[in-house]
């Protein structure tokens, strides 16, 4: 009965000193990692969401892959300590990547800041709408059409004949005219235009021709 009782003592006290080691293992680990906080911003500083953030280590290897909070934010938690590089992989319509990487250093329990900048994309588009004439046409109505065909402007143009668009992505796009003064043909045609660069302004001249 003694010797029993000596073996569980035994098998009792190897358990404790398993756990013990497991726990120190643990907090061993627990301090080696750190964390990066990783901000997205255009260049007005102003936070950039929905943007693809990716960290990687020494040896390039993909260690996360994340998508930007509201805040422009991307949080990497429980990082081992290490040299590793945070890239932009893609970014929202109406961006475009500014950097695409930065080198940092996570230290032993300490956050990691570090910003990429994504520029924002501004383009012009100013339909001048005259008549046979040369008279500018006022209150005709144009729809600008995305390239997944939806209507993400309603414009109408001025006493100058002008309308315009601003701040759209670089894209493929359509406009369509709506609505003509009384007297005027409406042209019901569908016609395409690109915006290919940054700070783009490109002017559309149509004639609409009196009845």
């Amino acid at each position: 009965m003694n010797k029993k009782k000596k073996i569980i003592g035994v098998v009792i006290l190897i358990l404790i000193l398993i756990a013990s080691l497991v726990l120190i293992i643990m907090k061993t680990k627990k301090e080696n990692v750190g964390a990066i906080n990783f901000y997205i911003k255009d260049q007005n500083e102003t936070p950039i969401a929905g943007a693809e953030a990716m960290l990687v280590n020494e040896k390039d290897e993909e260690i996360a892959t994340v998508e930007s909070s509201v805040e422009g934010k991307v949080r990497f938690v429980n990082v081992p300590i290490g040299k590793y590089k945070v890239l932009i992989n893609s970014v929202p319509k109406g961006y475009e990547i500014d950097e695409t990487e930065k080198e940092l250093e996570v230290k032993k329990l300490e956050d990691t800041d570090v910003t990429l900048k994504a520029k924002r994309v501004r383009t012009t588009v100013i339909i001048c709408n005259v008549d046979q004439d040369e008279k500018p046409l006022e209150k005709v109505k144009y729809n600008i059409i995305n390239d997944e065909g939806e209507v993400i402007q309603e414009i109408y143009t001025n006493d100058e004949g002008l309308a315009g668009v601003t701040d759209l992505p670089l894209g493929t796009y359509r406009y369509e005219q709506k609505e003509v003064p009384e007297g005027y043909e409406l042209d019901s045609g569908i016609y395409e235009f690109k915006l290919e660069t940054d700070e783009q302004v490109l002017r559309v001249d149509i004639t609409t021709n009196k009845k």
